[in-house]
């Protein structure tokens, strides 16, 4: 649904190429697709309507709800451009089409996608106030017609059909970001991602010597001391983080200097079980910084930027699509097992990953960063971690 007929032909052509299907309508909904348009408009499949009614609310919100409850229609896809620093008159009525495709959309029994036609003709503003009323926005004629055939399935496993709803309704619960959360200490931040079943490594903070002595013990003889500050996010760039202690010698020589650190960054000293070696590292991180809440997983580690391999899922996501993510990866057979190798345990990843996602949406955070994730034969578990609140999260 567009009101060019330059568009409708473009997007007939792109939804050929990607192999979509564009149905043609009933005789009762070309019937009442008539009562609606204009004279100099054809009602069809595409459906150019016209620049003659732009901006009239009702109307427009009548063919968004028309073509969607078409029994042949499986979404509507409306093309919408914005240019940018409109002003008065002008923007009222590219506000008047927003309200019209959002008033359609909730009247609809199918979902409604709106795509502009280039990237750079989709305001930001516009697309929060389209996806906070449950509309997704797409930048890009190509993508949005790419989206249109992900949501139906068309050339992969068909998703559930209220997917980009629930990605919506998720994107509603937080707030535009407009300014940077506070930081959690990192084992305040460990003990959040643990209340919500997240497995992260076992620790306690130490205020002493004598207490990291006995963590040490404790933790089962070798054990890492960590600075933990909310005001320090990068530990190792000051020497934050001493690894592998295995004597009281060890420990005390390292506790000297953290507790140093921890004094001068208002944090604290936490001592950790050191993770048994082997494994496969990455990372797994949930954040808000882009449209839709996302969750990232990357092969790597530490090296994840180096090796450029992650897999972005917008949220809320389930198992199998977690699971699907991974194997597209291109490191998948490190996961997965191959050539000889054996796989590790994904089960217990895909379970950690979903937790993170989880965690984020319902605690009101603005990023969670486990970096790494340590994956072995049994078991997954979030070796570091850094969170962050929203604006005004307490």
């Amino acid at each position: 649904m567009t009101c060019s007929g330059g568009d409708s032909a473009q997007g007939a052509d792109e939804a050929q190429r990607l192999g979509l299907s564009l149905p043609q309508l009933t005789s009762a909904t070309l019937a009442r697709l008539a009562e609606l348009l204009p004279s100099a408009a054809t009602a069809a499949n595409p459906l150019d309507y016209t620049a003659v009614i732009w901006g009239e609310v009702e109307t427009l919100a009548e063919l968004v709800r028309a073509l969607g409850t078409d029994p042949a229609i499986d979404l509507v896809l409306v093309f919408y451009d914005q240019p940018h620093g409109m002003e008065g008159a002008a923007a009222e009525g590219w506000a008047a089409v927003r309200e019209a495709v959002m008033l359609g959309a909730a009247s609809s029994p199918v979902p409604t996608l709106l795509s502009s036609t280039l990237p750079e003709l989709l305001d930001d503003g516009a697309a929060w106030e389209l996806i906070g009323a449950g509309v997704p926005a797409v930048a890009g004629l190509r993508t949005g017609l790419r989206c249109a055939a992900a949501v139906l399935g068309v050339g992969r496993r068909r998703p559930d059909g209220d997917r980009l709803r629930s990605i919506a309704a998720t994107a509603r619960r937080g707030e535009p970001r407009t300014a940077a959360g506070s930081w959690l200490a990192e084992h305040d931040g460990k003990a959040l991602l643990r209340d919500a079943g997240v497995p992260v490594a076992d620790g306690v903070v130490v205020d002493s010597l004598e207490a990291a002595v006995a963590a040490r013990a404790a933790l089962g003889g070798t054990i890492a001391l960590k600075l933990s500050a909310a005001s320090v996010q990068h530990k190792s760039d000051i020497g934050g983080i001493a690894l592998g202690l295995s004597s009281d010698d060890d420990v005390a020589v390292a506790f000297g200097s953290l507790a140093q650190l921890a004094l001068e960054h208002g944090g604290v000293v936490l001592a950790e079980r050191m993770a048994a070696p082997g494994g496969l590292e990455l990372i797994v991180a949930a954040h808000r910084d882009g449209i839709v809440p996302a969750l990232v997983i990357g092969l790597g580690g530490i090296w994840t930027e180096l090796l450029d391999d992650v897999c972005v899922l917008p949220l809320p996501v389930d198992q199998a699509r977690i699971r699907t993510g991974l194997a597209d990866l291109r490191g998948a057979s490190l996961l997965f097992g191959g050539r000889g190798r054996p796989g590790v345990d994904v089960d217990a990843l895909v379970v950690l990953a979903r937790s993170i996602g989880e965690v984020l949406v319902e605690r009101s955070l603005e990023l969670v960063e486990c970096n790494p994730v340590l994956v072995g034969e049994r078991g997954a578990v979030a070796l570091d971690a850094s969170v962050r609140l929203q604006v005004g999260v307490r």
